[in-house]
């Protein structure tokens, strides 16, 4: 009986035909995924977006609204791209000496603090010697 209820669902086409457990419906999933996965784009993608959306301002015309659409992208997030890769030019010269400067003076910190701590150990002896040198002379050994 199973056999030809299967058989006859499969002629029919699985209309009208009660399901058994040994034939599973696969159902699509309708659920919407809870995290979106956030794009992420690389240096060189900014850069090439900036360089078209400056070409596409020197044309006008109005076209760059159109290319940011094609791309997918907002025009604030271009403005913060833009915004982002000029201060990044200008404070590339004073990068390098900033960091010499910065190196230079980190070095002579580490000096004064080892000359510190040398200084501080010495102080530290002398206070524990002092103290047993007290603690001697109101003990004397005559009592």
């Amino acid at each position: 009986m199973k056999e030809t209820a299967l058989n006859t669902a499969k002629e029919i086409g699985d209309e009208g035909v009660r399901r058994t457990s040994e034939s599973p419906i696969s159902i699509a999933s309708t659920e919407v995924k809870e995290k979106v996965q956030r794009r992420r784009f690389t240096e060189a993608y900014k850069q090439r977006i900036f360089e078209k959306v400056n070409q596409l301002r020197q044309e006008g015309g109005g076209k760059i609204g159109e290319f940011v659409r094609k791309e997918g992208l907002y025009y604030s997030t271009v403005q913060k791209w833009e915004k982002s890769i000029l201060s990044d030019k200008s404070n590339s010269k004073k990068t390098n000496s900033e960091k010499q400067e910065l190196q230079n003076k980190v070095s002579e910190l580490e000096k004064r603090l080892k000359k510190t701590n040398k200084k501080l150990k010495k102080a530290e002896m002398i206070i524990e010697i002092q103290k047993k040198i007290s603690i001697l002379m109101e003990n004397p050994l005559n009592k």
